[in-house]
């Protein structure tokens, strides 16, 4: 388990939308709060951010990432 405080997903809503949402739901689940979802024409981009920091599971977040072409950034 690693820990972070900031998640920017990034993607396709045309070929990254279900899988995102399943990062999405992971980091909402880990206690991060979505702070400004952008969509742009099919490009999307989510920040979310936890202050007390968060634990999240390195290979799982690895295969969330593989499971589209949508980038998932953590720090």
């Amino acid at each position: 388990m690693s820990k972070g405080f900031v998640v920017i997903i990034t993607g396709n809503i045309d070929l990254d939308l279900e899988p995102a949402s399943k990062a999405l739901a992971y980091f909402v689940q880990s206690g991060c709060t979505v702070q400004s979802p952008v969509l742009h024409g099919t490009q999307f981009l989510y920040t979310l951010t936890c202050q007390q920091g968060f634990s999240y599971d390195q290979d799982y977040v690895a295969t969330l990432s593989h499971s589209g072409s949508f980038s998932i950034t953590i720090g």
